[in-house]
């Protein structure tokens, strides 16, 4: 986990290009936003979730029943 907080505290000298280009590389999608603090917490949510496994397939279910209603 050293090591994704390690990741994690190095996104804040990153600049708004940087950030998007990581989002890019990590999701494999692009994104518009030039949002700093939105950039920040799905990078960090996704380095976390690559490296302690994500959400439950428990949660992910739940989470698209909710969706639905």
């Amino acid at each position: 986990m050293k090591d994704v907080d390690d990741e994690i505290a190095k996104l804040d000298r990153m600049g708004v290009p940087q950030l998007r280009r990581l989002y890019a590389d990590l999701t494999g999608d692009g994104t518009c936003s030039n949002n700093r603090a939105w950039l920040l917490k799905r990078i960090a949510w996704r380095l976390q979730a690559d490296a302690l496994g994500g959400l439950s397939e428990r949660a992910r279910a739940r989470a698209a029943e909710l969706a639905r209603e």
